[in-house]
């Protein structure tokens, strides 16, 4: 008997839309205050990316997850001068985690197959 592969970071993307739709929809016809999303939504890139690292590292292939969290991570930051950063003094936080991935990355990735190995 073949075992479904449920894929997580799909599911959880879809969740996360469904929650963000939802909540957008209900406060436009006025059910829910929601505070303006200007504040948060950095966040969403960190989720996102954190999912899609998750399913990456359990599959041990590369998805940019780190990219997007670093994405997330500098401009939360730098909207809301966290520990009195900036965009601009927050920019190598982007970087750190970029680096982060890519070494991780390189150190549990399975090797991708070659044209030449298939053969």
């Amino acid at each position: 008997m073949e075992r479904h592969h449920l894929d997580t970071a799909k599911l959880c993307a879809g969740v996360l839309m469904l929650l963000i739709g939802t909540t957008a929809f209900l406060d436009a016809i006025d059910v829910l205050d929601v505070p303006s999303p200007r504040h948060w939504w950095p966040l969403i890139l960190v989720v996102v990316g954190a999912v899609s690292e998750a399913g990456a590292l359990r599959q041990r292939q590369s998805s940019g997850g780190f990219a997007l969290m670093g994405t997330g991570l500098w401009l939360f930051v730098g909207a809301h001068e966290i520990f009195g950063f900036t965009y601009r003094s927050a920019f190598p936080l982007l970087i750190i985690c970029v680096g982060l991935g890519m070494i991780v990355h390189a150190i549990i990735d399975l090797p991708k197959e070659n044209a030449h190995d298939r053969q």
